[in-house]
């Protein structure tokens, strides 16, 4: 026997829940909160809607607002990365020493992000250029700047 709950107390238990999600940053349980105030919406405007309609609607609707959160979050993850998390865009770049190339490992600043590097050894400050990406990781060689021919 399944007991119906009436609109205003979906909307108090999806409040309560996304008050919890938003605390510990469970979006799982503010899924289910956003769920649950979309069902206590939704049933107010219904006059059939039993305790089974009611739990399948707050399934669906907590899975819908998962997934778009979800996607949300991909998406801001990916502009927060930019280039890192694929590497696009970043072989060929210029960069500079961050954290001295020492052994092969080091660090590099390209544009507002530090990326971890190997290749040759250079010193905090130097330029190197982008040869290869793999893993979030850049190889480096040491920057020669083309000098203007002179003609004459």
């Amino acid at each position: 026997m399944m007991i119906e709950i009436q609109p205003l107390q979906w909307a108090a238990l999806g409040g309560v829940l996304c008050a919890i999600g938003m605390l510990k940053d469970w979006s799982v349980i503010r899924a289910l909160g956003i769920g649950a105030m979309v069902t206590g919406a939704a049933s107010w405007g219904l006059r059939h809607d039993g305790p089974i309609f009611q739990f399948i609607m707050w399934v669906g609707f907590s899975f819908l607002s998962w997934k778009g959160g979800r996607r949300r979050e991909l998406m801001e993850a990916s502009r927060r990365l930019g280039s890192k998390r694929y590497g696009v865009g970043v072989i060929g770049r210029v960069a500079e020493v961050s954290q001295a190339i020492e052994n092969g490992k080091g660090k590099v600043r390209i544009g507002d992000q530090e990326w971890d590097a190997r290749g040759p050894d250079a010193a905090l400050g130097a330029h190197v250029k982008i040869t290869g990406q793999i893993e979030g990781i850049v190889k480096v060689k040491p920057y020669e700047p083309m000098k203007p021919e002179t003609s004459g």
